[in-house]
């Protein structure tokens, strides 16, 4: 309640996360995206039986969040063990010259978001999992890797025991 959010990661995760933001009164809800914003129709660069990229604007999306693309976290700032904001870089995609994955590359141009709250909601590239500091809890597909949604439900719930006996010392 009455915090400034801001949610990293565009996908259905982040939608939920903003609308369970908006819900417990956040102050501000702000989304950031790595990739670039989809069109909002028909996409001829995924035609079927490709996925397609499109814009997808959920119910919580419209609740109200401000929703940012092509950009990074570089890195969270903090003060006194609270987190105060992320620095930002905006990033630009230059396509394949043989039709792979494109490449991102960083423009330099940095800002900082201030966020008295960040949740990590993006998708994940290793299945090796950092070590982070003891006030750092994750549950889910970012621990296990992709796996079932009742799996990440029971991990979830071991999660916030142990994040209320972290609370409660």
């Amino acid at each position: 309640k009455g915090k400034k959010v801001l949610v990293i990661g565009g996908g259905d995760t982040g939608s939920d996360c903003i609308g369970t933001s908006i819900r417990q009164g956040a102050l501000s809800v702000t989304q950031i995206e790595i990739l670039p914003q989809p069109p909002a129709g028909h996409n001829s660069a995924t035609p079927w039986p490709q996925w397609p990229n499109v814009l997808k604007t959920s119910s919580s999306h419209e609740e109200g969040c401000l929703r940012r693309w092509s950009l990074t976290s570089n890195q969270f700032l903090g003060k006194n063990g609270k987190v105060t904001g992320v620095e930002v870089e905006e990033v630009e995609w230059i396509p394949s010259e043989n039709g792979g994955r494109s490449t991102m590359k960083a423009t330099g141009k940095k800002e900082i978001i201030e966020a008295d709250l960040v949740l990590l909601a993006m998708g994940f590239l290793k299945p090796e999992v950092p070590q982070y500091a003891q006030n750092v809890f994750a549950a889910g597909d970012y621990i296990s890797g992709p796996s079932l949604v009742v799996r990440a439900m029971s991990a979830a719930k071991e999660m916030v025991h142990k994040v209320d006996q972290y609370l409660s010392k």
